[in-house]
């Protein structure tokens, strides 16, 4: 395990712990929304709570939805989340299921920006208070008031539109709180997109982490006629990227080898996330080009832009073949390797 894996393990049973602490030995229907970990999930169903679950982000635990499935719930809690745009999203998402004078349960890191949070929970809920600060953790309570101003209980109400200026015109699109980039052309994006030769009609693309859809619209406006998924494990990014590409196939998953065995492209892109919450990880580059062969048609292309900090020629050299920097800036590099043709 690295070192980074054992700070966040370390950081995850801190925060779930102190939160356990503080909360009362209840039963009750509790909604527990971003538990990666799975520690605060297990810790209330053993004291006989019935627990529902809410995870955006899809992991082997959870699947990734984009909004509660489940009814009234007596209780709430949530983990602080990195975005603030897409916790206050969640937050709305939660009072939307939690029933009147329900409490909801917030906790997180000191240095994840937990102490600010008493000012976005109570615009929604009532009677806010750091019930507890341990481990350097904060838990926060609050409890939700019968009526709410302005409430924005469907993902729908948090719909909005961004501007993608590719070199051809700007294209408008759909994006939510939450996803990568707000939605817009990020540098790293434009540098792999301004690289790839255009795919011949019929190709087939896939487009991973693929956030709203961005670099699958950027190769659909160089070449119509191209069978195109999108994937990524953000469930919210996911419904934004169904709409903006309505004749693509969009699918939730967490990792390539979730996608059906069958499955056999000649074309995979990615903009590939390197954290996780405020840490580097190379979890999900890893694992992408681990994946890849698995998924590939013979003599297909992987293309991905990562930081120029992040060399991965070695294991792309180790899963795939002839593997080289096509491109790259100040920032970002863009990988081409290639899957052998048997």
């Amino acid at each position: 395990m690295t070192r980074t894996h054992q700070h966040n393990d370390e950081r995850e049973r801190n925060a779930a712990g102190v939160l356990l602490g503080a909360m009362p030995t209840s039963e009750g229907r509790v909604l527990v929304v971003d538990d990666a970990s799975g520690l605060v999930q297990d810790a209330l169903a053993e004291r006989g709570c019935a627990v529902e679950l809410w995870q955006r982000v899809q992991n082997s635990r959870c699947p990734g939805t984009a909004w509660p499935e489940c009814e009234e719930v007596d209780a709430a809690t949530i983990r602080l989340t990195k975005d603030k745009t897409a916790f206050v999203m969640a937050l709305h998402a939660i009072a939307s299921k939690l029933k009147t004078g329900g409490e909801i349960w917030v906790y997180g890191a000191n240095d994840e920006g937990i102490k600010s949070s008493p000012k976005r929970l109570s615009i929604i809920f009532d009677d806010v208070v750091t019930v507890d600060s341990r481990r350097h953790c904060r838990i926060l309570r609050a409890t939700r008031p019968e009526a709410i101003e302005d409430l924005k209980a469907t993902l729908g109400a948090w719909a909005r539109e961004t501007v993608l200026e590719f070199e051809d015109g700007p294209v408008e699109q759909v994006s939510f709180p939450g996803v990568f980039a707000k939605g817009r052309l990020d540098p790293g994006t434009k540098l792999l997109l301004d690289s790839i030769p255009a795919p011949e009609p019929g190709t087939q693309v896939l487009d991973y982490a693929a956030g709203s859809g961005v670099i699958a619209l950027g190769l659909s406006r160089a070449q119509s006629g191209l069978d195109i998924t999108v994937a990524d494990a953000d469930a919210v990014s996911i419904e934004a990227a169904r709409q903006n590409l309505p004749h693509a196939s969009a699918v939730v998953v967490s990792r390539l080898t979730d996608l059906p065995d069958t499955s056999a492209f000649d074309l995979i892109v990615a903009n590939p996330p390197y954290h996780d919450g405020k840490a580097r990880s190379e979890e999900v580059v890893r694992a992408l080009i681990q994946d890849a062969p698995t998924r590939m048609a013979p003599g297909a292309e992987l293309w991905v832009v990562l930081q120029r900090q992040v060399s991965v020629v070695k294991l792309l050299n180790t899963s795939l073949s002839d593997a080289k920097c096509v491109a790259e800036n100040r920032r970002y590099r863009v990988w081409k390797a290639t899957n052998p043709a048997v």
